[in-house]
């Protein structure tokens, strides 16, 4: 190149800010796009009871139950105190959309079996008579496949003990 301003045919490029934007960009999409069974319809003010079973949990229907109110894939049910009074076995307002669940499942894999499948995420300070009421009212809906979900404890392993050792 000839002339009087001759510019360098190179041009320079600072990538330490485009790496720096492509890492936060991964790692969001990492959070938002997880596939490892994550609860999307955990509460916050649902603290879970510890267990030491790792099994990965499937994509099926999750009732929460708060101190406060019972939500049904994340959409309010109904308030908890009205729900402790001996008015009946199950928990009416939570019916239909159990039955609303059992009848998609049934629209959407024709000809696959029905599961039978629910996961109820209950805080560990409530009442086993609510608890009672939610297994009861899911297995008059036909989810009677109750699994509960819990914190991971972390094991406790003694002082030269192997970690098998410890799960025993």
């Amino acid at each position: 190149m000839s002339g009087k301003h001759s510019r360098s045919i190179y041009a320079s490029l600072n990538l330490t800010s485009m790496v720096d934007f492509m890492t936060v960009v991964v790692i969001f999409l990492l959070m938002q796009f997880s596939t490892s069974g994550e609860l999307s319809f955990l509460q916050k003010d649902i603290t879970l009871p510890t267990s030491t079973s790792t099994n990965q949990l499937d994509a099926v229907p999750v009732v929460g139950v708060s101190a406060t109110s019972i939500i049904f894939e994340g959409k309010l049910v109904t308030n908890i105190e009205s729900m402790l009074n001996p008015d009946g076995p199950i928990i009416v307002e939570l019916q239909p959309l159990l039955d609303q669940r059992r009848n998609q499942w049934a629209m959407t894999r024709p000809g696959v079996p029905f599961d039978h499948k629910v996961i109820v995420n209950a805080d560990q300070n409530i009442d086993f008579r609510m608890i009672k009421k939610i297994m009861t009212t899911c297995t008059i809906g036909q989810f009677n496949n109750i699994m509960f979900a819990t914190r991971t404890a972390s094991r406790i392993v003694a002082p030269g003990a192997t970690p098998a050792a410890a799960g025993e």
